[in-house]
């Protein structure tokens, strides 16, 4: 079977059918994937123009457009162009014999609809946030439908996968630079630029509204670059503050230049403003069939960063919108990244393979041989020292391959590793490929699409998969029990590892931290189960078909993902439909997001909650003093006995009741439960006693959600009930900081002292607008905590142990680094206390 994917764009109409498919076309053939591209569009002269202008050969189809809606002569020209564009779609599909057809909306998708009966597989790309009528006739003929946002008006939720909206690579580039290259002299104007953008269709009117509003003396600061309204070259001045701009497919300067965009509405447009972070004024067109443009804007809205302004307002108010979205570029990146376009980009041409049978095919061919076959045998992991990659490096090495890695930071985990034969080498670099010689390359989320070692290995031929890809294909052929959501994750599937592993079943593991009694963050086991965290954060839990789902709760909480909390709960939807036949679905009853999603497929779940009213409850709960809880489980409506647990905290009550829900599924006697339970003595870096001294306790926890600080803080307020309460909170990622700075703090309230380290940016970017300071000043100003401060990581040891007194409990908390210094604490307080043993002796 060749390797080579034939892939037929069918794109026409307008420029926002057009410019996805030409844009996933250049992304295929930067990144050497296996694929041969054809491009296919409609007799328009408007379609033409655009493949002209952007060197791309293609194909017409012998249709100006759909014959729906028309009447009289002109209906019946349609009809027929429509018959011998069935006829010369056919001749096509026969000639190129393509192994999947992507239809990217449109009336030209119309045709090939039809034609679906044939043995060709077909997917259907909907950019917009409301279905076309094109769209809905593919969802009607059960053609897949993929779509370029997490909700689309007409089709069921469950019935199509968000991806995206592919968009042209943006090259980022010096202000002045980008100035002299647009044909600007002299230095750059120190001005607010505007990038005005009226799309294929729509344009014209705009553009004059923006010459109008411009005259306004507000705006004089202004100046409003008029894209694609000078068919000269170089920049022609209409005003002192307006200049029209030639057409280009190459908007690198353009973005470079712009502080905000005003624009109509198309999918691709808004998409390439919130992958290069560009605040918007958009102006729907009024004219866009269902009012799709409105639909659009009002989801770009979410990101916080744009303004509607309809034809029909006053002027007054489009200068306002103007003056406000301009102030939004000290909240933007200035440009943002080519990360969310590589994103988006590589889910597609996943969804391309997913749902071709030739890609299908190449993905089984390739899924079989990295883990039952013996053509591949060296295996190397990009971000191997991640708690996710790491455990996958150790069923790999388990399963007898050979296995290497890389990491920019050395972790515990790399250690481990070490300690099982796998080199591990520092940073990440296209030498790695040389030195190791892999078969196969398998990098993490963490990992950008163009990252230099991964983009080599693809050019030399490696090739290369996504975690989730690898650990879904060993995971989908046992039974997997997978748990996700938004928190509990670790410690419920280390849970249920220890109950299954104490019953006699011998699972394989993979969790997200170090387990105690797996000894360990994964294990290759002989039994049939296979027990799982699953990761939501990039979407790759849809890859797990699991025989048992478990579902803790369901959180808005990456949010540089998820731009809404109905898109994470959209994604859980579609991880549950994806569930095995005989599988039963284990889901808390308590949790708001799960109640929403549970009642799709309530014949199938099992719940669990507080007292009695859910299938498996949590009665009679006492926290005993010193750590650990104790309470009786309910089964629908009896009790069934005592549990008594050594790690604290009403959360871990929730964890313990889903895995006494999956046990019984699995016919495990509940006093065998009672007694794993009872000897599960917790993960690492979840709510964990890093040791004491002089009266000095001191805990780590990987809490970075406001809702686990919270519940965090409770166990902590629990186990200790008389003593002070001392913090350490180092927020995770700025995304997530800028979301949610006002519900940390209302968190951290719970706390007597709280210190807030900088901001620990994972794989984020630097933004200077966003800081720990949103957290303490929001603690200070608006809920007027009496000790709170942000503190540099050079000075945090020394300022807490200057402040901590005998009786105190001290509790690091964050997804980062930060335990390092509860540990470093430590050794301080234990070396001052002998110290002063010694000089009383």
């Amino acid at each position: 079977m060749s390797n080579t994917l034939k892939i037929m764009f069918v794109a026409g109409g307008t420029g926002g059918h057009i410019l996805p498919a030409v844009s996933l076309g250049d992304w295929i053939r930067e990144n050497n994937l296996p694929a041969e591209v054809g491009y296919l569009c409609g007799s328009r002269e408007l379609e033409r123009k655009i493949y002209k202008a952007l060197h791309v050969d293609h194909a017409i189809l012998p249709l100006s457009g759909s014959p729906f809606g028309v009447k009289g002569v002109r209906s019946i020209l349609r009809w027929k162009e429509f018959i011998f564009s069935l006829v010369k779609a056919h001749k096509l599909i026969k000639e190129f014999k393509p192994n999947v057809i992507v239809l990217f909306g449109g009336y030209l998708s119309v045709p090939f609809a039809l034609l679906s009966f044939l043995n060709v597989p077909m997917i259907a790309h909907e950019q917009n946030a409301i279905a076309g009528k094109a769209t809905r006739l593919c969802s009607k003929r059960r053609i897949p439908i993929i779509t370029g946002w997490n909700e689309c008006l007409y089709l069921d939720k469950k019935s199509f996968m968000p991806v995206g909206v592919p968009v042209r690579r943006i090259n980022l580039m010096d202000r002045q630079k980008a100035w002299e290259l647009l044909g600007g002299k002299g230095i750059v104007p120190s001005k607010i630029f505007a990038l005005v953008m009226g799309g294929s269709i729509g344009g014209k009117p705009l553009m004059q509204t923006i010459t109008e509003v411009a005259k306004h003396d507000s705006l004089k600061d202004h100046i409003f670059m008029l894209v694609g309204t000078n068919e000269k070259s170089g920049l022609q001045w209409l005003s002192s503050n307006v200049v029209a701009i030639p057409p280009s497919w190459d908007l690198s300067a353009h973005f470079s230049l712009a502080h905000y965009a005003v624009t109509r509405c198309g999918a691709s447009t808004l998409s390439e403003l919130i992958c290069y972070d560009v605040p918007g004024v958009l102006i729907p067109w009024e004219g866009a069939s269902d009012d799709h443009q409105l639909a659009n804007a009002k989801l770009f809205l979410r990101s916080g960063k744009g303004r509607i302004w309809r034809e029909s307002e006053n002027i007054e108010l489009l200068e306002a919108a103007l003056l406000e979205v301009s102030d939004m570029r000290k909240l933007c990146n200035n440009g943002g990244c080519d990360i969310k376009r590589n994103d988006i980009c590589a889910r597609f041409w996943n969804a391309i393979l997913s749902f071709s049978t030739k890609g299908r095919a190449l993905l089984n061919v390739l899924r079989k041989s990295m883990i039952f076959g013996d053509n591949t045998r060296s295996l190397h992991l990009m971000g191997v020292g991640g708690a996710g990659m790491s455990g996958l490096a150790h069923l790999l090495k388990g399963l007898g391959y050979e296995v290497s890695g890389c990491d920019v930071a050395r972790t515990n985990y790399v250690s481990n590793l070490e300690k099982l034969g796998i080199k591990v080498l520092s940073g990440h670099c296209a030498s790695h490929i040389d030195i190791f010689k892999p078969d196969l390359l398998i990098y993490s989320s963490a990992i950008a699409w163009n990252n230099i070692e991964l983009d080599y290995a693809r050019k030399a031929g490696v090739c290369v998969a996504r975690r989730g890809d690898i650990l879904s294909a060993l995971f989908n052929q046992l039974k997997g029990i997978g748990v996700a959501g938004a928190h509990g994750k670790t410690t419920t599937s280390s849970m249920i590892a220890t109950v299954l592993d104490a019953a006699g079943l011998d699972p394989t593991v993979a969790i997200g931290g170090e387990v105690s009694d797996i000894g360990g963050n994964a294990r290759l086991g002989q039994g049939a189960y296979m027990v799982s965290e699953l990761d939501e954060s990039d979407g790759s839990f849809e890859l797990f078909a699991c025989h048992i789902p478990v579902i803790t709760n369901i959180d808005w909480d990456h949010v540089n993902f998820y731009p809404t909390f109905q898109s994470v709960q959209d994604a859980f939807i579609r991880f549950l439909s994806n569930r095995k036949s005989d599988g039963k679905i284990v889901i808390c009853g308590e949790d708001i997001g799960c109640q929403a999603v549970s009642k799709l497929f309530s014949p199938f779940c099992v719940t669990y909650g507080w007292g009695k009213r859910w299938d498996w409850g949590a009665i009679d709960v006492k926290h005993r003093p010193g750590g650990g809880v104790l309470f009786t489980a309910v089964k629908e409506g009896n009790e069934m006995g005592s549990v008594k647990l050594r790690v604290s905290g009403e959360h871990n009550v929730l964890n313990a009741l889903a895995a006494c829900a999956v046990g019984d599924l699995l016919n495990i006697d509940f006093g065998t439960i009672q007694k794993a339970l009872y000897n599960f003595k917790g993960t690492k870096r979840r709510l964990q006693c890093l040791g004491a001294s002089n009266d000095i306790y001191i805990y780590d926890d990987y809490g970075h959600h406001p809702r686990e600080i919270r519940a965090t803080l409770d166990a902590m307020r629990n186990i200790f009930p008389s003593r002070r309460l001392i913090v350490i909170f180092q927020p995770h990622r700025y995304t997530r900081t800028k979301a949610m700075y006002r519900k940390f703090a209302e968190a951290l309230m719970n706390a007597d002292i709280v210190y807030i380290l900088p901001v620990y940016p994972a794989d984020e970017k630097l933004e200077e607008c966003i800081s720990s300071d949103l957290i303490t000043n929001c603690l200070i100003n608006d809920y007027a905590h009496e000790y709170c401060l942000t503190v540099a990581e050079e000075e945090v040891v020394s300022k807490v142990v200057e402040d901590l007194l005998p009786g105190d409990v001290l509790l690091t908390l964050g997804a980062g680094d930060v335990d390092v210094f509860g540990s470093q604490i430590l050794n301080v307080i234990i070396s001052n206390f002998n110290k002063q043993e010694t000089a009383s002796m």
